[in-house]
């Protein structure tokens, strides 16, 4: 049977890190474009906090990454002091799940966090926190968190999970999205760099919008360079018109029909 092995990502293995979820995609130009972005971010970050990802390899193959950082390293977010944001896991390979990768990665990183983790300067961390968002492909990472023992965050929505490791959950501030006079005729797209797909996403939605109203602004904000506003924005993912917009690009007729209400469209 092959053995799963898990590997803290140093920056000989930041390729790994980026095949595992964009395999598919390297001949895109525009996903090439938040790979580039990607990988800036994630040496910046081991530069500076040491390693943030984990990738599991199947026969030698890399097959699923766990991405995470600190919160105090972002900029935008809550910053909870000794608090690690698990941003995501994936494993995209069929013939390489039920094997135990995603499970694996996360003890890893569980583990770690009990003896304290080199993004936190050694310390034990207090709590793993996750928005445990879903692709639609495989199994929900929401229902996957919850089976390795994460609770729902009290206050929060309905995928945000925690896991107490040495101190007990501490709930983030609230943001509302302010609104400004001249939010009206604009879409604000806020996006990360530490997902490949954030930028892609971003522009697709830029486009889609231009292509339904030629006259709106779009503006895209990168909340770990533009942190201020992307807070004022309530860390809404987009703004059309000064309306939060609560679908997904993904979810195609959810996405217009509410891009059309907030542009004011029949």
């Amino acid at each position: 049977m092959e053995k799963v092995e898990v590997f803290d990502v140093e920056e000989s293995l930041v390729d790994d890190l980026v095949y595992v979820c964009s395999h598919r995609l390297l001949k895109d130009p525009l996903h090439m474009m938040g790979v580039k972005l990607k990988r800036e971010w994630f040496l910046r970050m081991l530069k500076e906090y040491g390693p943030c990802a984990k990738v599991a390899y199947l026969d030698g193959k890399p097959v699923a990454q766990l991405l995470f950082y600190p919160e105090e390293a972002d900029p935008s977010g809550p910053r909870r002091s000794g608090v690690v944001r698990v941003n995501c896991v994936y494993n995209p390979f069929p013939w390489a799940q039920r094997m135990g990768a995603a499970r694996l990665l996360v003890e890893s990183l569980v583990e770690d966090a009990k003896k304290g983790l080199p993004c936190l300067g050694g310390r034990p961390c207090r709590f793993l926190a996750v928005h445990a968002f879903d692709t639609g492909e495989y199994y929900p990472q929401s229902a996957f968190f919850r089976r390795m023992g994460f609770r729902h965050a009290p206050g929060c929505g309905p995928n945000d999970l925690y896991l107490e490791v040495s101190g007990r959950f501490e709930p983030p501030p609230s943001y509302e999205y302010r609104f400004k006079p001249e939010d009206l005729g604009r879409a604000y797209i806020v996006y990360g760099e530490e997902c490949q797909f954030g930028y892609p996403f971003a522009v697709q939605m830029s486009r889609l919008i231009r292509s339904l109203k030629p006259d709106v602004e779009t503006v895209l904000i990168d909340r770990w360079k533009m942190a201020e506003e992307a807070k004022r924005l309530g860390l809404e993912g987009l703004v059309v018109n000064g309306k939060p917009i609560k679908s997904f690009i993904t979810d195609r007729e959810a996405f217009i029909r509410e891009l059309k209400e907030a542009l004011h469209m029949r």
